[in-house]
């Protein structure tokens, strides 16, 4: 079996991986508002790399994108051992005239693999970023794959989750969904609803 799971980012700039088909043999996700790296990826490696952290000119995106890939791991150790075929995801929703992925009206991608962040979103995550430093290539390449995250003004968050209950009962929502569907796995559920919990919601 073959287990294909795509950022955003990475669908973004070869579209052509989309044309996969998911059948007996091959399951194929595609993660709405993730990087190709991420600020998750970006603290690994400089934990041990004796280079600085880059300085680029957004915050890095935040979508745990390694969440999706632990639920793959742990489908594909099943398929294999098992049998027992992976849930299939939507695709990211593109335009009929360029084929350009399609964004709401907060700047994310519709359709795809949706964790709550993006179904109850306190962001913009986006695929794009540079370096505001060096330009040395191990920078650069930091700054543009990592995404960007851009958070939402007080206002705005105020008019989508008037109090905290309110948000954190919508993202729990879209957590359980995305854990009934097999996107999540039981242990970053919890974790995730954690987060939640603690997110900078005004009131």
């Amino acid at each position: 079996p073959v287990f294909q799971i795509q950022s955003e980012m990475d669908v973004d700039s070869q579209p052509d991986t989309s044309k996969a088909t998911d059948s007996n043999k091959i399951r194929y996700w595609e993660v709405a508002g993730a990087s190709h790296s991420d600020q998750y990826m970006l603290n690994g490696l400089y934990a041990v790399s004796t280079r600085p952290p880059a300085s680029c000119e957004k915050p890095a995106s935040r979508m745990p994108f390694y969440r999706a890939q632990n639920a793959v791991y742990s489908h594909l150790v099943k398929w294999a051992k098992q049998g027992t075929l992976p849930p299939t995801a939507p695709r990211l929703k593109r335009s009929a005239l360029l084929n350009k992925i399609q964004r709401d009206t907060h700047g994310n991608a519709l359709g795809g693999l949706r964790l709550p962040e993006i179904d109850v979103p306190i962001a913009t995550y986006g695929i794009d970023n540079t370096t505001t430093g060096s330009t040395a290539f191990l920078d650069l390449f930091a700054c543009i794959t990592s995404g960007s995250t851009t958070p939402f003004i007080a206002s705005k968050l105020l008019t989508l989750y008037p109090t905290r209950s309110d948000y954190y009962n919508a993202y729990k929502a879209a957590a359980d969904r995305a854990l009934a569907a097999g996107y999540l796995l039981p242990a970053d559920h919890a974790k995730a609803l954690q987060e939640a919990s603690v997110a900078a919601i005004p009131r």
